[in-house]
């Protein structure tokens, strides 16, 4: 289930992290190698980036999660080969998100009560940014 408020921060966060890149590689986009210092903030900004997409890659998921006929309507036999068909990814890595996005989503019970995540602090970690797929993967699995 998306949470609006979390994307729109994670966007916020991802546009900021952006042009801080921006800046670090200047026009010949490459890293100016006027200190270590600058490269460091580099490769963390560039991180921090790639922990958001994380976060990004699993949350847009949880619809295949929710509806695993979904996958079907995609023309495809099951939700880990749409995954892999459409991200142009490995089914074992499809089949990995997934598996975090199953932990990490919000479920309805048959009443139609919110379940919480059966991992949330993963959940939180992800959403932050502090936490990119191979970690939630192991923490998950």
């Amino acid at each position: 289930m998306f949470e609006s408020q979390v994307i729109a921060n994670r966007v916020d966060a991802i546009a900021l992290d952006l042009a801080a890149l921006i800046d670090l590689l200047g026009g010949d986009h490459a890293v100016a190698p006027q200190s270590a210092g600058t490269v460091a903030d580099a490769i963390a900004t560039v991180e921090s980036l790639g922990r958001l997409m994380d976060c990004a890659r699993v949350r847009v998921l949880a619809p295949l999660i929710d509806s695993p006929l979904l996958a079907e309507q995609l023309g495809h036999a099951s939700p880990s080969v749409a995954v892999a068909s459409i991200a142009g990814i490995s089914e074992r890595s499809a089949r990995a998100r997934l598996a975090i996005a199953g932990a990490t989503s919000t479920d309805k019970a048959l009443t139609g009560e919110v379940l919480a995540a059966s991992r949330p602090v993963v959940s939180a970690a992800l959403d932050a940014g502090r936490l990119g797929l191979d970690a939630a993967n192991l923490i998950v699995t």
